[in-house]
């Protein structure tokens, strides 16, 4: 590893060099600890590799989970695509730091999501959502947990969606982001009434802020509507 002042780097290696020297792994992780407690950049790949190899097991990687939500995230995200258990760790010990802090949930949501465990991302999505219920993505991991069962839960995740804009506290961007999936999901279920109901939504979907390419999104969406006979 290269040297770089006032980059995680010279922690690192004085880790590594106490550790060849026989150090105390309490002395050895002090190091590391306060290495990752400076990340302000995206760990690379070496310095990935080099954590994973000195910490195999997820929980003692997750031991040195740093305080700050910045150098969390940047170890959390950077480990999610090549050893999501070490990410779900980190999380889990930033969740248990940091209570009110909605991004370790979120996090593992997504990994449960992505391993295909749907119970668990719903379990985690629930939390999220409690914790944070006016932000639109706890209000879509309760949804898209339940759409992620064999066979999905449509009507489940219909109700939460309409629950959400009736009680959540959604901004107008965060109303459409809502909005547009209970439309998906409307289709999805293919009824009578749901289709009638998503005809509802339409107007006020459309009018939501959006990026350019949530617009076209919808508006592709809108199109799959049958219309009234």
């Amino acid at each position: 590893m290269t040297r770089r002042p006032g980059n995680v780097d010279p922690w690192l290696v004085r880790g590594a060099a106490l550790a060849e020297l026989g150090a105390a792994t309490e002395e050895v992780d002090r190091s590391h600890a306060r290495g990752l407690a400076l990340l302000h950049d995206p760990p690379d790949d070496e310095l990935l590799r080099y954590l994973l190899r000195r910490y195999p097991e997820p929980e003692r990687l997750a031991a040195l989970c740093p305080p700050e939500a910045e150098p969390w995230a940047l170890l959390a995200q950077a480990l999610l695509p090549v050893a999501p258990r070490h990410a779900d760790a980190l999380a889990a010990a930033r969740h248990a730091q940091v209570p009110g802090d909605p991004d370790p949930l979120l996090l593992r949501h997504r990994i449960a999501l992505a391993d295909g465990r749907a119970a668990l991302a719903l379990h985690h999505a629930r939390l999220l959502r409690a914790l944070a219920p006016e932000d639109a993505q706890a209000q879509l991991a309760v949804a898209l947990s339940l759409r992620a069962f064999d066979p999905p839960r449509l009507g489940e995740a219909r109700d939460a969606l309409e629950q959400a804009l009736r009680e959540a506290p959604l901004t107008d961007r965060a109303r459409g982001e809502v909005e547009e999936e209970l439309v998906r999901t409307l289709l999805d279920l293919g009824d009578a009434a749901s289709i009638a109901r998503a005809r509802e939504l339409v107007p006020d979907l459309l009018r939501r802020p959006a990026e350019r390419e949530a617009r076209r999104r919808r508006e592709l969406m809108v199109r799959r509507i049958p219309e009234p006979e």
